[in-house]
């Protein structure tokens, strides 16, 4: 029985490390991606603002606005859509915190459009799509969760989707990787 049971475990461990290899490599597929000039939409995914009134990006967040803003200065015909609702504990939207660092780095605020309810991935590209209709976009996240916010853009109807992977270099990045292999395999599973 006990040989049993260490062979069903056994099995079990396998099988995660197969799962986790397989979808590490799909994270890992796609974040090097370069998009090419020219494009003339462009959707940053939102993530956790910090501080009170005004609030600012937190690292992740200004990770993502880093590499939107480098883009969007080499390609001045680009406009932005910036997204993310007010969490619990988010004293402004996510969005409008965007929209207003990228102002104050240069970009000219007739470019930025900005989305402020969303609470998911899903909600931050459909509630876009909303703002401006596109069949072709670049979405910006970090590098862990481009492959699953592309797959998701194609599900909500963009038929080209460019990835910009935002680097990672947060201390809670290993986490972050962690999570999105649980993420992106419910996604898989579940989202069509």
């Amino acid at each position: 029985m006990k040989k049993k049971l260490k062979r069903i475990l056994i099995g079990f461990i396998s099988l995660g490390i197969i799962y986790g290899l397989f979808i590490f490599g799909l994270i890992l597929s796609t974040y090097r991606e370069v998009p090419p000039k020219g494009v003339e939409v462009m959707i940053v995914l939102g993530a956790r603002v910090k501080g009170e009134n005004p609030a600012i990006p937190t690292r992740v967040l200004q990770e993502r606005l880093d590499t939107a803003y480098q883009y969007l200065v080499d390609n001045p015909e680009t406009v932005v859509i910036v997204t993310g609702g007010q969490g619990e504990n988010e004293s402004e939207p996510e969005g409008v915190v965007m929209g207003r660092t990228l102002v104050e780095k240069g970009i000219d605020p007739t470019r930025i459009y900005i989305e402020q309810t969303s609470t998911s991935t899903i909600e931050n590209i459909e509630n876009a799509l909303q703002i401006i209709k596109t069949d072709t976009a670049i979405i910006v996240s970090n590098d862990y969760h481009i492959y699953r916010a592309k797959r998701t853009a194609r599900n909500a109807g963009i038929e080209t989707v460019y990835g910009l992977a935002a680097p990672s270099t947060t201390i809670a990045t290993f986490s972050s990787y962690l999570r999105e292999i649980v993420a992106l395999g419910y996604h898989l599973i579940f989202s069509h």
